[in-house]
């Protein structure tokens, strides 16, 4: 290795040169001693620890070269002073200061063993400094890893509870809907209800007066037989023949199997212009007859059975059972409904099944939901029609096209000439401008600082808006200025 700074072999004898060379030794080795120095001080800049140490090795072993010189140097010395006693002083003195640059050489090696002891320290505690710094670091990225982890958890945990809302939203949409077709079914219920009640109301004023009488009076709700049919009174009447005429009679029962009063045939004998069946004389004699010691012909006997049999399928009241007469005097005679008049609900004389009354909640029920889903779709689509700013200066635009707007002008703004400021609404109307207001944002102003009045420009766009004062020249207005417009 090159030494940086090399020392000068001493030669005998001791003369003014080698004195000069032992001196420029120990200069050369202070000059080493304050590198090393310096070398030691650029530690803490961030220069390597290795690099320090070798360094302090290099500069160790160049002293104990010095010391190995310095003692060369001192044998000379003596060996000079030997034969050079004219010199002794000069040789004594000059011994001294070897034997003080060895001294100094010792110490300084012991100083730099000292020094490189403490470095190898500073470094072990470097060492547990990078140790401890990566053990941070390790530490530093567990935490960032858990904290990206808990981030994960908390995205999910809000997803999970945006789901868990939006399903609550849906279950409350639905428990709506539920509680809307229970009101409606109610309703319904409730109309039934109502109906049937009306129709008890009719059922308890109806009053069966038997046969028509021409001379009787009859009251509405009093029901007579004539012709084989029945009528129902719908006002006070007298001395007026029952007929379906809408007016003083409408039509309760038709008599006979066909509903026009008068039967089909009765053993093959069609009924006369009356309506009556003429029977022969002779088997209403064997059928009518007491004794006991005539028997029943054939032709008689089968005009028996087929007595019996219509009269057993007639369905026109042969008896002319009255309603009273089976306790049935409020019950109308009405028919069931069928499924298509369930669900019309525009039928009144017909009777309602369990079974139709399901059908008939059923079908509406439907229209009904189909009914509210188009009032939602329709109130949706209005909703998105009401466009607004409900800002400082904002506005409200209607679903008819009907804007309104509101703005203030903030005071410290200059007026013209005349007295006059110009501005602009948030939006412009596309149509036409229909109005505007203006006045002071104070009470407290003076007849010069009056807002007296405000208008549209109509030379320029439907925004632009004009507020006038009482201020005479171009003056700064002290107060603010509210502005009220409507328009299209």
């Amino acid at each position: 290795m090159v030494e940086k700074y090399p020392l000068h072999d001493i030669d005998s004898p001791l003369d003014r040169e080698e004195r000069l060379k032992v001196l420029e030794n120990w200069h050369r080795i202070t000059r080493y001693f304050n590198a090393v120095q310096g070398q030691i001080k650029i530690l803490a800049g961030g220069e390597e620890i290795d690099e320090v140490l070798a360094r302090i090795e290099e500069a160790i072993t160049n002293a104990e070269n010095a010391t190995s010189d310095a003692t060369t140097a001192t044998g000379k010395i003596n060996s000079a002073l030997a034969q050079l006693d004219i010199l002794i002083s000069n040789t004594n003195a000059s011994a001294q200061r070897a034997e003080t640059a060895a001294d100094d050489a010792d110490q300084m090696n012991q100083i730099l063993n000292n020094l490189k002891t403490e470095l190898l320290a500073l470094q072990t505690n470097l060492n547990g400094i990078v140790q401890a710094e990566s053990q941070r670091v390790t530490n530093e990225g567990q935490r960032v890893s858990a904290e990206a982890e808990r981030r994960t958890e908390e995205i999910t945990r809000r997803e999970n509870e945006a789901a868990r809302v939006l399903k609550e939203q849906a279950r409350e949409t639905a428990e709506q809907n539920r509680a809307t077709a229970e009101s409606a079914r109610e309703a319904a219920e409730q109309t039934r209800q109502q109906k049937l009640a009306e129709l008890l109301v009719v059922l308890d004023q109806l009053d069966f007066k038997g046969e028509y009488n021409p001379a009787g009076i009859y009251l509405p709700f009093n029901v007579v037989r004539f012709g084989r049919a029945s009528y129902v009174a719908l006002q006070e009447v007298s001395g007026v023949q029952p007929s379906d005429d809408g007016v003083n009679w409408r039509l309760l029962a038709a008599g006979g199997i066909d509903g026009s009063g008068a039967v089909s045939t009765v053993n093959g004998i069609e009924p006369d212009e009356l309506g009556n069946v003429q029977l022969i004389i002779d088997y209403i004699n064997n059928l009518t007859s007491d004794r006991t010691d005539a028997g029943l012909s054939a032709a008689a006997g089968k005009v028996l059975k087929t007595l019996i049999d219509n009269h057993i399928g007639a369905g026109d009241n042969p008896h002319q059972v009255t309603a009273e007469q089976l306790a049935l005097g409020n019950v109308q005679n009405f028919g069931v409904a069928t499924q298509a008049e369930a669900e019309a609900g525009a039928t009144n004389d017909k009777y309602m099944t369990p079974q139709r009354a399901k059908q008939s909640f059923d079908k509406n029920i439907t229209t009904f939901s189909d009914s509210l889903e188009q009032v939602k779709t329709d109130l949706t689509t209005h909703l998105d029609e009401f466009v607004q700013n409900l800002s400082g200066n904002g506005y409200q635009k209607l679903p008819n096209g009907l804007i309104l707007q509101w703005l203030t002008i903030p005071a410290g703004f200059t007026t013209n000439a005349g007295g006059a400021y110009t501005t602009f609404l948030p939006v412009s109307f596309t149509q036409q401008s229909l109005v505007v207001f203006a006045q002071s944002n104070s009470i407290n102003y003076t007849s010069e600082e009056r807002v007296i009045g405000a208008s549209f420009n109509p030379t320029t766009p439907l925004s632009t808006i004009g507020i006038y004062t009482n201020n005479e020249g171009a003056k700064v207005y002290p107060h603010d200025v509210m502005i009220f417009a409507l328009g299209v």
